[in-house]
């Protein structure tokens, strides 16, 4: 794992104010904890399509902040960080804008993943 993962994670301890796992998602309605877990699936697909697109050499990848060739802990830092950045914001918005926020990340990941199937990437860790 890459160093400022490592880093932002420790942040995240030190800089919360005692929230405990119960609070945390009591703090969620029923939808925004489906939608959250849709994220999250769909976000790994994603992540593993990604790994499996480094070892075909036809496919490139078309995400500019990963380039055209990641390296393998490249993406790993990179899904690893959108996990706990989208989980950190979800949490601090406000209901109205969580559902809009939500609801928007589900359907891009899944117009992601879905065009990744249509191309040939496999899904697999």
């Amino acid at each position: 794992m890459n160093r400022y993962n490592v880093l932002f994670v420790i942040m995240l301890f030190f800089y919360s104010d005692g929230v405990s796992g119960s609070e945390l998602f009591t703090s969620f309605d029923e939808f925004e904890l489906w939608m959250e877990g849709a994220f999250l699936v769909t976000t790994c697909l994603d992540w593993s399509q990604t790994k499996s697109l480094i070892k075909n050499k036809r496919n490139v990848e078309i995400n500019p902040i990963l380039g055209k060739r990641p390296s393998q802990a490249r993406i790993d830092s990179y899904f690893f960080s959108a996990i706990m950045l989208h989980g950190l914001i979800t949490y601090v918005l406000p209901h109205d804008y969580r559902k809009i926020w939500l609801a928007n990340w589900v359907a891009i990941e899944f117009h992601v993943v879905n065009r990744n199937f249509r191309v040939g990437l496999q899904h697999k860790f």
